[in-house]
């Protein structure tokens, strides 16, 4: 078996630079390609056909998450059901599901990612993590673990899942 030809090797060579240069430009684009938020201003107000409460979850100075906790329609509250969303768009694309909960006792707690609606910060794996650490935090000051559900959709999904892998819920959707 001989060894690869020059005009081989040229080929080799230009292969190898157009995947490295890929690989560059998707370094430098993943957050335009992985997320897209639909930021809106800090003073616009929701409007949604379920009772709901907005407050902010404050990280530090610069850091604040926006936060819908959607109340349930029961007397009696079940539990709180802590909503991560997709990577695309911010509560107002969601909140339509948070009835699939409420109508069966439970709260909906809804947040916004760093970017995303009315949330300020950077958008970083650390800060989603640490963003859902306080929220379960917040919702343990109201409720046992027995109570509280992580939901994650689509980007969601990991943030719910790593949170439940450090702390006790309920149930991991």
């Amino acid at each position: 078996m001989k060894g690869l030809s020059k005009k081989q090797f040229g080929w080799i060579k230009i292969i190898v630079a157009i995947y490295a240069m890929l690989g560059i430009a998707f370094y430098y684009l993943q957050e335009k390609i992985l997320f897209h938020p639909w930021p809106i201003p800090t003073g616009q107000v929701f409007e949604f056909k379920e009772p709901f409460v907005e407050t902010y979850l404050r990280l530090d100075e610069l850091t604040s998450y926006s936060l819908v906790q959607f109340k349930s329609t029961d007397s009696i509250t079940k539990g709180v059901v802590l909503y991560f969303h997709g990577n695309k768009g911010n509560i107002n694309r969601y909140a339509k599901f948070a009835k699939n909960f409420t109508r069966n006792g439970f709260e909906v707690w809804m947040i916004d990612y760093p970017k995303f609606g009315k949330s300020t910060g950077e958008l970083s794996e650390a800060n989603l993590q640490e963003m859902a650490l306080q929220l379960y935090k917040l919702a343990r000051v109201r409720y046992e673990p027995v109570q509280i559900i992580l939901y994650g959709k689509s980007m969601g999904t990991g943030i719910a899942a790593q949170l439940a892998s450090i702390r006790d819920c309920k149930q991991l959707i």
